[in-house]
């Protein structure tokens, strides 16, 4: 009996690791108010799922168009790991997105940098993509391949919000791309989840007892 316990427990763990990715719905209420080489730079704040507390997260997507009080379906994703272009441009974004909280660079050259990341053509015209912004696209590229890096859980920190194909509410063309912090459960959400695999548990008692 234990031992079949404690497979069934495994495998809830498991499937609890590998849950689809959230829909979530994003509502751009404003941006910090500066603007750089013509357009508006970190931070966007955002509403999430209705929520009256903002999220500040950095735009990725240099060609796309939102505007203020638009809404739209996204998926909240986690960053991938593997090699390939798409997951190492993303991991680049987010290390960009954490030197935020450093000091050490303006949010204008890391605002920069990260376009140039998804859409150097975009940016490659624009003042503000300066020596300084092209110089952080390349650490965060080197950043991003970092075995050391990516196995100590630095990228499980963050969230992208990607737009779905569900175009309720867009209004200039497909939505931009966001990064931010990695969303925290809401309390009541974990409260669920953990009755949930509780009544499971019971479930699984009886069954065997029986």
């Amino acid at each position: 009996m234990k031992k079949t316990f404690a497979l069934f427990a495994s495998l809830c763990c498991l499937g609890l690791l590998s849950l689809p990715a959230s829909a979530d719905t994003l509502q751009l209420v404003s941006v910090g108010g500066a603007s750089s080489g013509g357009v508006y730079i970190y931070p966007y704040n955002f509403s999430i799922n209705g929520s009256s507390t903002l999220a500040p997260l950095m735009c990725i997507d240099y060609s796309r168009e939102i505007t203020f009080g638009e809404t739209w379906q996204v998926t909240s994703n986690n960053l991938a790991l593997d090699s390939s272009v798409a997951s190492t441009d993303y991991r680049a974004d987010a290390w960009l997105y954490a030197q935020l909280s450093t000091g050490k660079y303006s949010n204008s050259d890391i605002q920069f940098a990260a376009w140039s990341i998804l859409d150097p053509s975009g940016v490659a015209n624009n003042s503000a993509f300066d020596a300084t912004a092209q110089n952080l696209a390349s650490m965060a590229e080197v950043a991003a391949q970092n075995s050391t890096l990516i196995a100590s859980g630095f990228f499980s920190g963050f969230t992208l919000y990607q737009p779905t194909s569900d175009q309720t509410g867009w209004t200039d063309g497909i939505p931009q791309e966001f990064i931010g912090a990695a969303q925290t459960p809401e309390p009541s959400s974990l409260i669920l989840l953990g009755s949930g695999v509780t009544g499971l548990v019971g479930a699984v008692r009886r069954k065997v007892r029986a």
